[in-house]
């Protein structure tokens, strides 16, 4: 425990019957802080509410207070006529720092703190040292000086106080020749006389700090400016350290000074500003960040459920296929027991057992049915592919580098009509696309073919030619339950510019800007082969850009000839419903003529997954 003695000011609360007083501290002072409880023992005699200076130690009886008089005087409270702010008056008050001699001192203004009478200006102030402001003149509003004249001698001249005319407060010493410099060594120069060394407040031990002089201005804020613009001591000693040749101080030199500060004050405050920025933006990326999280998390639990309830129908149809199989065991017991009575009913127990092949056959179709449907479910709701990541924005894949090089390479020059183009591609890069607001909307477009072709199904009107087996890529880059082939959906290549390949990843396909001077109208073209799609790869450089795309041809319209206009022709027996999608057939369209097969689709039934980066060298 410190046993280390703190003088502070406190004020007696409590007077207890056997004459033990509990005080109360009015400021800090090292250990003690201000509002801590002190013990004052009955010999000091004191009076309820009386102000004390009192020096304490820790306490070290049982149950006292924390802190114990050892000294105890009483002392009056100064008093002040005016209203000051916290900055101006108290311990947490603002001060001035040692300033050079003749210096700026704009900006700072006191005023006598018992009255506010006395007023000294700016231009007055000839430096500030160890708390007390030297002026540069006698002439100081509100002060008149004592007639009592004597001697200083560590200054070696005569002095008079100055008073506050108002109050007759004394503010400090007035000198009316030059006096001797402890600094220097000799007598004071570069200083008008006469001259008043006022001081600004006082330490007096066991009290807060009492003011003779306060801080005036507009605002807290303005004055702490006007104090940082000042040029402190150590300020000009550095200067004059660095600047020998400087000679003295003259007002170039302070305005060199303060040029050089204020830049430094700048430099501070503009990385002040960038700090506040940078930390703002990692505010508003954290945020972010957590939303999307949240959303993700909420995708995710409505995927679960979905996954669930399938799940369930599923245990429902394996334990109605196990309930079968169990009937068959039966069955095939009873055509046992039947042949050792060799009962001559062969034919019904054909029958019977032809029957139940039939019904494991109908649950297991509708086992694979339920599984199908399930992944279907997923792709209606929107639920991305399940090696996406989720997240918005494009993604490098070494995968499906090699996949669709081979696919590029093998498909080039495969024409039945004989295509001349036998390319040689290297793909360099191959970047996933994943972006959820373009895959709702195919999603949503698939689900409107969906729902049609189940409509031509119920109505037997007829069901379009599977397209799948026509480009023979599904079997060769993706699995077989990632593409939908009841809905004719499969990968397909379609060529661009790069800067349109920028606009279509953010924007998707958009058959409205598309020219109505195509061979099939104004849709959105694609091939199954890469060699047909290089043709239309725009670019300056060596290495072109080309979109790796699903594309859902639906109910589709196979062409003869050309055609023209923005929607594809209506369905058979439906004039007001068109077909999805457009198949022109290489060999068998245009008459003939037509060289490659062409894909062309309407209704964002396209969605760019990959962007395939590629150098195409010289034909093979």
């Amino acid at each position: 425990m410190s046993r280390d003695c703190f003088l502070v000011r406190a004020v007696v609360k409590t007077v207890k019957h056997n004459g033990w007083c509990l005080a109360q501290a009015e400021n800090s002072k090292g250990d003690v802080e201000a509002s801590s409880w002190i013990d004052v023992h009955p010999k000091y005699e004191c009076q309820k509410g009386a102000c004390i200076s009192v020096g304490v130690i820790s306490n070290s009886r049982p149950g006292g207070a924390k802190w114990f008089a050892v000294s105890v005087k009483e002392y009056i409270p100064r008093t002040t006529q005016c209203r000051w702010e916290a900055w101006q008056d108290g311990d947490t008050a603002l001060t001035l720092p040692d300033t050079a001699n003749g210096s700026s001192h704009a900006g700072i203004q006191l005023q006598c703190w018992k009255c506010g009478t006395a007023a000294i200006k700016s231009d007055q102030i000839h430096r500030v040292k160890n708390n007390a402001v030297w002026t540069n003149t006698s002439r100081i509003i509100g002060t008149r000086i004592r007639d009592e004249v004597s001697y200083n001698k560590f200054k070696r001249t005569k002095v008079q106080s100055v008073m506050c005319s108002g109050c007759n407060a004394i503010l400090g010493t007035c000198y009316k020749e030059p006096y001797y410099d402890s600094d220097t060594q000799r007598l004071k120069e570069g200083q008008d006389f006469p001259c008043f060394k006022l001081t600004m407040f006082k330490n007096q031990p066991g009290n807060a700090t009492e003011f003779n002089l306060v801080l005036v201005g507009s605002s807290m804020a303005s004055v702490q400016q006007s104090i940082a613009k000042l040029i402190t001591t150590q300020e000009w000693e550095d200067f004059m350290a660095a600047n020998p040749l400087q000679g003295r101080m003259n007002s170039a030199a302070f305005e060199l000074i303060a040029s050089l500060k204020a830049e430094h004050q700048e430099k501070q405050a503009e990385i002040q500003r960038k700090r506040t920025a940078v930390e703002r933006d990692e505010r508003q990326l954290r945020m972010d960040r957590r939303k999307l999280e949240q959303e993700d998390a909420e995708r995710q639990r409505r995927v679960a459920h979905r996954e669930a309830v399938a799940t369930a129908e599923l245990e429902r149809t394996r334990a109605a296929l196990e309930k079968v199989t169990l009937q068959q065991a039966n069955i095939t017991r009873k055509e046992q027991a039947l042949r050792r009575d060799q009962v001559t009913s062969v034919q019904i127990r054909e029958q019977e057992a032809q029957a139940l092949r039939k019904k494991h056959d109908e649950l297991h179709a509708a086992h694979l049915h339920l599984q199908t449907q399930k992944r279907q479910l997923q792709q209606s709701l929107g639920a991305p592919p399940p090696y996406w990541r989720g997240i918005d924005g494009k993604y490098e894949t070494k995968f499906m580098q090699g996949k669709i090089e081979a696919s590029m390479n093998a498909s080039s020059g495969q024409s039945s009509t004989g295509c001349a183009c036998r390319h040689t591609f290297k793909v360099t890069k191959v970047e996933r696309i994943e972006n959820m607001r373009l895959w709702r909307n195919y999603c949503s477009a698939q689900n409107d073919v969906r729902d049609r072709l189940a409509k031509a199904n119920e109505t037997g009107s007829g069901l379009p030619e599977n397209l799948c087996a026509t480009g023979g890529l599904r079997a060769a880059l993706e699995p077989a339950r990632i593409l939908d082939e009841d809905i004719n959906e499969f990968y397909m290549f379609h060529g661009t510019s790069e800067d349109t390949m920028k606009i279509i990843i953010e924007g998707g396909f958009d058959e409205r800007v598309a020219s109505d001077g195509g061979l099939y109208g104004a849709g959105t073209y694609f091939a199954d082969q890469a060699c047909k799609s290089a043709q239309y790869c725009k670019g300056s450089g060596q290495t072109k850009c080309m979109l790796y795309s699903r594309v859902t041809m639906g109910w589709a319209y196979a062409a003869t000839g050309g055609f023209k206009g923005r929607r594809p022709p209506p369905i058979p027996g439906a004039a007001a419903i068109p077909h999805d999608s457009i198949f022109a057939r290489g060999a068998v369209a245009r008459h003939g003529e037509q060289i490659h097969n062409e894909y062309i689709v309407f209704r964002q039934l396209a969605y760019p997954e990959f962007v395939i980066w590629f150098t195409c060298g010289e034909c093979r």
